[in-house]
C-alpha cells in the first residue's frame, strides 16, 4: 500500500491542482514533482531551476559535440599520418610493386576498409590490371586476379564485382601516363566521407608520381645495362649476370657453361661495304643469338664484335650442341645492306664450370682461349679449351705473370 501510495502521490496532487498548468509527464520524474511544487507556491522560483537544467543540457550536448568533432581531428589526423608514413616509405623503394604495398596500408588505414588489392599493369597484356598487393595479406575477400583498365570506372565511385560486393576504386594515374595503378578498397558497409576522399585523393596523387618515377627508374636501369646497338646486355651487365650465375651454380652444385662468339674477318665487312653494314651485321647477329638461346640462357655483347652467352645448368655436352646449332644459323645468316648481301660467320669457344674453371674470370679465360683456337684455325666452328695449341693468355698482366 504504502508503495502504490508513493507511486500515485505525484500524480494526485497533478490532477488536483496542476493538470491545466503543466504536462503530465512531469510528474513521472523527480524532476517533474519539484517543478509542479514550485510552480504551485513560486513560478518565478521554477525559471531559475529550469535554467541550471537547460544549462547543464546544453552543456552536455555541446561536451558531446567536442568530444566527436575531437574524434573527427583525431581521425584525420591518423589519416594525414598514413599518407605522411607512406610517403617517406616510397622514397625507399624503386620498383612499382615495392611501391605499391606501403600506397595499399596507407589507404587501408585511411578508409577503414576489410581489404585494400592492388594492382598494377600486366607485363602480358596492356589492356588489363594485374593483381599485385593484398592489405591485410589473409583477407577474406580480395579482388579479382586481373581487371581490365578501361573499366574501372569514376574515381572513388562505388562498383559491383562478382564474389565481392560493393568495392571503391581509387586510381592512380598521372598526366600524360594514362592509369599506372589501381587500390581496390572493399569492405561491408564500406562508405567513405569527404574527408576520406579528400586524403585518398592525395595519396593518389602521391602515388601516381612514385610510380612513374619508378617506371622511368626501371627504364633507365635497364637502358644503362643494354648494348645501344644490338639491344643485348652490355659488357658490364653480362659480368655481374656472370658472377650471380657462378655464384648460383657453386651453392647448388650445378654445371654451367659459357659460349664465346668471335665473327670471322669482320673488319673486312666493315671495309668492303662501310661501317653501316658492320652494324646491321653485328644486330642480325645479336637477333640470331635471341632467337636460337633457350629462355635461361643470356645472351650479351662482350664487346666490338665478340658476343658470349651464358648457359646455366648446362653440362660440357650440352652446350657443344647449343654451339653447334648457334655456329650454323649465323653461319645461314644473309645481312642486305646498300644492296649488296653480306654473308656471316663467326668462331665459338665453348667452356664449362667446374670442368675448366672454379671462378667468373677463368670461366671468361677459358671460353676466350677455346674461340681463339677455333678463330686459329680453320674458322666457322665449335673449340673447346684443350684445342688450344699454345695455353698463353691475351691478357697482357695474366701473360706477364705465366711468363
Amino acid at each position: 500500500v504504502l508503495a502504490l501510495l508513493q507511486r500515485c502521490w505525484p500524480w494526485l496532487i497533478w490532477w488536483r491542482d496542476y493538470r491545466h498548468a503543466l504536462l503530465p509527464e512531469l510528474a513521472g520524474s523527480s524532476i517533474g514533482v519539484v517543478a509542479v511544487i514550485l510552480w504551485r507556491f513560486d513560478p518565478v522560483a521554477l525559471a531559475l531551476a529550469v535554467l541550471p537544467v537547460v544549462a547543464l543540457r546544453v552543456a552536455f550536448i555541446a561536451i558531446a559535440q567536442a568530444e566527436e568533432r575531437s574524434e573527427a581531428w583525431q581521425r584525420h589526423s591518423d589519416q594525414l599520418e598514413a599518407v605522411l608514413t607512406a610517403g617517406q616509405r616510397l622514397r625507399l623503394q624503386h620498383t612499382q610493386a615495392d611501391l605499391l604495398q606501403p600506397l595499399a596500408e596507407a589507404a587501408h588505414t585511411i578508409a577503414r576498409a576489410s581489404a585494400v588489392t592492388g594492382y598494377l599493369h600486366d607485363e602480358e597484356d596492356a589492356t588489363r590490371l594485374k593483381r599485385v598487393v593484398l592489405v591485410p595479406p589473409d583477407a577474406g575477400c580480395p579482388g579479382p586476379a586481373y581487371l581490365p583498365v578501361c573499366a574501372v570506372g569514376a574515381q572513388m565511385q562505388p562498383m559491383d564485382l562478382a564474389g565481392m560486393g560493393v568495392a571503391i576504386p581509387v586510381l592512380l594515374e598521372s598526366e600524360g601516363s594514362g592509369v599506372d595503378g589501381l587500390l581496390l578498397l572493399s569492405g561491408d558497409a564500406l562508405s567513405l566521407g569527404n574527408d576520406e576522399r579528400n586524403t585518398l585523393a592525395i595519396l593518389a596523387t602521391q602515388a601516381a608520381i612514385a610510380l612513374q618515377n619508378a617506371r622511368l627508374h626501371e627504364r633507365a636501369l635497364a637502358q644503362a645495362s643494354e648494348d645501344g646497338l644490338t639491344g643485348l646486355l652490355n659488357h658490364r651487365a653480362f659480368q655481374t649476370r656472370l658472377e650471380e650465375e657462378v655464384a648460383r651454380a657453386h651453392r647448388g652444385a650445378h654445371p654451367m657453361a659459357l659460349l664465346m662468339i668471335d665473327m670471322d674477318d669482320f673488319g673486312a665487312i666493315n671495309n668492303a661495304f662501310g661501317h653501316q653494314a658492320g652494324d646491321a651485321t653485328l644486330v642480325a647477329v645479336a637477333s640470331a643469338l635471341s632467337q636460337s638461346s633457350r629462355a635461361q640462357d643470356v645472351a650479351a655483347r662482350y664487346g666490338g664484335d665478340e658476343f658470349v652467352v651464358i648457359l646455366p645448368e648446362t653440362t660440357m655436352a650440352d652446350a657443344l650442341i647449343l654451339a653447334g646449332r648457334l655456329c650454323a644459323v649465323i653461319e645461314a645468316l644473309r645481312v642486305v645492306e646498300g644492296g649488296a648481301t653480306i654473308g656471316v660467320r663467326a668462331s665459338l669457344g665453348v667452356a664449362a664450370l667446374p670442368l675448366h674453371a672454379h671462378t667468373r674470370e677463368e670461366l671468361v679465360r677459358a671460353a676466350d682461349q677455346a674461340a681463339y683456337a677455333a678463330k686459329h684455325g680453320r674458322k666457322s666452328r665449335v673449340s673447346r679449351p684443350e684445342e688450344a695449341a699454345i695455353r698463353l693468355d691475351r691478357d697482357p698482366a695474366v701473360l706477364a705473370v705465366q711468363l
